[in-house]
């Protein structure tokens, strides 16, 4: 979000002072209101959305032979590529205290409770004020309507004249202008006036208002869209003088009817006044000469400028990324975030992402076409983002991936897990708790979601698990058991359900619960041992967490049911304990 502010503030400021030097003081009043409302809608969208562009460059030399004529042409860039490497060797922690769950978890609350705090004001503080704002816009509203309903009311061409017994001068909103009654009655009001404000009823520069004022309520802590309405109640006002006087081709009895304006303007934010900004701005505008040639090639300059603004503030450049011939394979440069600044490049066949679009499945190659072994490291920083990748590849097969954020001083972490169509994530705070998972099947006509787990405000675990399809051949609608543990891995709710609500939960759905827990446990048990062999610290502390919860799941599954058959074995020791020995 403050991301979005800034690159949103500054694309405003940018095309505001473009404005003012190149537009304001020309006179092309219709085009000039086009682009100040053009340019408020797109300072609000185009920072939306960011398009990650990727720039392919097609290459018959091998990423080796790349890095090394690079290497070659710079002895101080070379010396860089030989220590960068040995400096990605580090993790992101690779010791645990003795500190119990408990304490931890404490620990990670309090840490984040200042800003969590601190978020929770602010928005306070925002609501508060778009409120307040909010109320003062429709009072305002309000104070039209009653006006214009208890006072006495006459047709002006396709207008309402309201005439009201205040000394206001004449000023219009919506399709009603507002004057003083004993003027009307008197005459003293000349004609000019009311095609002035006619002008303004006809253009509809009220919506214009009414759109500038939401804009000032919800980013009312952004003084451009003050600067953004100013403007455009100037230009209004060009608009209406242009009107009269195309109308009357009479300049000097109007400019002198302005300065005969004596009463003061009608002191609101929505309406448009006769005699609104009464400064040399207007006169100068009467009688300014544009040429063609001018204000063609003023409107040229902004169409490539526009275009370029919105390319630099609504696109992000993720990477470079070539395309390579290996002895007749084609390649591409594979992608993770931050991997151009990696230690390695890795490729992936063009042909296996044709046949499939999901990267875990590919084969991952080294710069000379072979089945890369071993690790990919990377960083980056996107949107404001610390983004820290670690993928373990064996034989060119992606095995698992850790990802690490850092936003705003709060770190999570994500570990994958891949194994042919199942894709299994957990996601962990910045003491390696556990906070939630899930596992996904790829399908090529679907992704299905089996397993999500979640630990709550209160530190107690849920899960909904997939345990089937509804019976008479209908495998489009799954049905899932929700499951709530207590702290001590009692299950105190249970509960079959499907996409047209809850179903009788039998002893086969409750089966096939300890049946997975049991399958959970093992596999995260071989991969325990898999990360310890490997010498991974990192990786051993994360999947120790997953083995300690698949355990806890099994046990209350099995007294849940009062199972016989296999019971768990206590867990191995912990991976501070492995290494006191």
């Amino acid at each position: 979000m403050i991301a979005y502010l800034i690159k949103s503030g500054l694309f405003l400021a940018i095309l505001l002072l473009v404005y003012l030097a190149l537009l304001e003081k020309e006179k092309m009043h219709q085009f000039n209101r086009f682009f100040l409302l053009t340019v408020l809608i797109a300072g609000l969208t185009v920072p939306m959305f960011s398009i990650d562009t990727v720039r392919n460059k097609l290459v018959t030399e091998t990423p080796t032979e790349i890095v090394n004529s690079i290497a070659s042409a710079s002895s101080v860039f070379a010396q860089k590529v030989v220590e960068y490497p040995s400096n990605r060797t580090k993790t992101a922690r690779s010791t645990l205290d003795n500190r119990s769950v408990l304490n931890s978890r404490e620990i990670a609350y309090e840490r984040n409770f200042s800003y969590h705090f601190l978020t929770g004001l602010v928005i306070i503080v925002y609501v508060m004020v778009c409120f307040f704002l909010f109320l003062r816009m429709g009072i305002g509203l309000y104070s039209f309507y009653k006006k214009r309903k208890k006072n006495p009311r006459l047709s002006f061409k396709s207008a309402q004249l309201v005439l009201v017994k205040e000394p206001v001068s004449p000023h219009s909103f919506l399709n009603t202008i507002f004057v003083n009654k004993n003027q009307y009655k008197s005459g003293e009001i000349s004609d000019k006036i009311f095609e002035h404000e006619f002008a303004h009823i006809q253009q509809k520069h009220s919506l214009d208002i009414l759109f500038i004022e939401l804009l000032r309520i919800i980013f009312w802590f952004n003084p451009l869209f003050y600067f953004y309405k100013k403007a455009i109640q100037i230009n209004h006002e060009f608009l209406a003088d242009e009107s009269v006087l195309n109308k009357t081709n009479d300049l000097v009895s109007y400019k002198s009817l302005l300065m005969k304006s004596v009463l003061p303007s009608y002191k609101t934010s929505l309406s448009s006044s006769f005699n609104y900004t009464l400064t040399k701005k207007r006169f100068m505008m009467m009688v300014k000469k544009s040429s063609l040639i001018s204000t063609l090639s003023r409107k040229m300059v902004l169409i490539p400028m526009l275009g370029s603004l919105a390319l630099i503030f609504g696109t992000e450049v993720l990477q470079e990324r070539r395309t390579y011939e290996i002895n007749g394979e084609k390649y591409f440069e594979a992608y993770q975030e931050g991997s151009l600044d990696s230690d390695i490049i890795l490729l992936n066949k063009t042909e296996e992402m044709k046949e499939s679009k999901q990267f875990h499945k590919w084969t991952y190659y080294d710069d000379e076409g072979n089945p890369f072994t071993g690790e990919w490291v990377s960083d980056a920083n996107i949107r404001g983002k610390k983004i820290s990748t670690r993928s373990e590849i064996e034989g060119g097969k992606l095995l698992s991936r850790v990802k690490t954020f850092e936003d705003q001083g709060v770190h999570t972490i994500m570990r994958d897990r891949f194994k042919g169509d199942t894709v299994s994530s957990t996601f962990f705070n910045g003491d390696y708790l556990i906070s939630g998972g899930t596992t996904l099947i790829y399908k090529p006509e679907k992704i299905s979601i089996i397993l999500t787990q979640s630990l709550n405000k209160d530190g107690l675990w849920g899960q909904l698990f997939k345990v089937g399809n509804l019976p008479e051949g209908n495998t489009d609608k799954e049905i899932y058991v929700n499951t709530t543990f207590d702290s001590s891995w009692n299950i105190t709710e249970q509960g079959l359900f499907g996409e047209d609500g809850e179903l009788a939960l039998t002893r086969h759905h409750k089966e096939i619960l300890i049946k997975d827990a049991k399958l959970r446990y093992k596999e995260s048990l071989s991969e325990y041992k898999r990360v310890l062999s490997k010498n991974k610290p990192t990786d051993a502390e994360l999947v120790y967490a997953e083995l300690k919860l698949a355990h806890s799941k099994w046990l209350a599954f099995r007294r849940d049911l009062d199972a016989g058959g296999e019971i768990p074995q206590p867990l191995p020791p912990s991976p501070v304990e492995q290494r006191g020995k």
